[in-house]
């Protein structure tokens, strides 16, 4: 990851770029209707076992019929409030150098982040380290706990599947690692969105306010 985007609603943008950082619930993404961004899977952990044999179905030792895929799925609960603010990475896939070492983001980037319309406005991040320092700032001392990564996108089968099924040999925090690394898993149907989230754990509120952000984002919406 080098640079990092942020898409905001034309209401919102002023409040983003003078430092108020708008979290959601995982509720919020099962809602929206929006395809695009809206996942009703979000924080689910979702696998799909096809088998060309088909599996044969039971009940009280009678056969109903045979069913050609098997859904494993589980939803862990936090005991604190858990909340997500979302953004897209751009690395070196995305990138051209010219002969001047000047750095080009490929328009070809943002065709495929298809978060883009004319109710929103676009910003880039240069300094992500110096973003994180002062979001570490603005959660100190406010039992706040922040984890962040890019997500993987996974097709069928969830990468985590085998450590949940297996959940009654792992410790108390093993399990809650698991948890927190659910939310970085997405379905690859949205591998386009690229996304890279802060997840928050014991936030209260849906708003960090973050000091000197102007110091890290820029608005690029006029040059794409």
């Amino acid at each position: 990851m080098i640079y990092l985007v942020k898409s905001v609603k034309n209401e919102y943008s002023e409040d983003f770029i003078n430092g108020r950082l708008f979290f959601n619930d995982i509720e919020f993404y099962h809602e929206i209707e929006d395809k695009k961004v809206g996942d009703d899977q979000e924080g689910i952990m979702k696998s799909v076992h096809d088998s060309k044999q088909g599996y044969e179905v039971f009940i009280n030792g009678s056969k109903l019929g045979t069913a050609w895929n098997v859904i494993n799925q589980m939803e862990p609960k936090f005991s604190v409030p858990i909340k997500l603010a979302c953004f897209s990475y751009i690395d070196c896939e995305d990138i051209e150098i010219d002969i001047n070492d000047n750095i080009n983001i490929k328009e070809s980037y943002f065709k495929e982040l298809e978060r883009l319309n004319g109710e929103r406005r676009l910003f880039l991040c240069q300094d992500v380290e110096k973003f994180m320092e002062e979001i570490d700032k603005s959660i100190k001392g406010k039992n706040i706990e922040i984890q962040t990564d890019c997500v993987s996108y996974y097709d069928k089968e969830h990468p985590l599947e085998q450590s949940l099924n297996n959940l009654e040999n792992l410790s108390n925090k093993e399990r809650d690692k698991i948890a927190k690394d659910i939310m970085f898993y997405k379905d690859i149907k949205y591998q386009k969105q690229k996304e890279w989230r802060i997840l928050s754990l014991g936030q209260k509120n849906n708003v960090l306010h973050i000091e000197n952000m102007k110091d890290s984002w820029t608005e690029i919406t006029e040059y794409v």
